[in-house]
């Protein structure tokens, strides 16, 4: 009796090491990067995140009226640029998107193109 306690509690702790290292957990577990939408920039303009990581652009309060979006404009082969678009808002809004492929991905606001562009680059 005491040999199958001892060998349940040794398969249970294996079996919850397993579930904390499994690939992938910690970057859905981590909090997403944050880039602040104002007028008329994104801050910061570039930033590097892990493969799996989420990003959420925040409408910052306080930066006026004027509507911004955001666009993906280049990506990894085989990104769905559509599913990286948010809708156009102003102050109080963010949007969140997760990234899976490695690569870089180039942002605009498509009011703004010429002042509003930041690089998101995913790495391992």
């Amino acid at each position: 009796m005491r040999r199958i306690c001892i060998a349940a509690s040794v398969a249970a702790l294996a079996v919850g090491v397993v579930a904390i290292g499994a690939p992938g957990s910690l970057a859905r577990a981590t909090k997403p990067k944050i880039a602040k939408v104002c007028d008329y920039y994104f801050t910061p303009t570039t930033l590097r995140i892990k493969k799996g990581s989420r990003v959420r652009w925040k409408w910052a309060t306080g930066c006026g009226v004027v509507q911004h979006d955001v666009k993906l404009t280049k990506a990894p082969s085989g990104v769905n640029k559509s599913k990286y678009r948010s809708p156009a808002a102003n102050s109080p809004y963010s949007f969140t998107r997760r990234f899976r492929k490695r690569g870089n991905y180039h942002f605009i606001c498509t009011f703004h193109s010429d002042l509003m562009q930041m690089t998101v680059r995913v790495h391992r």
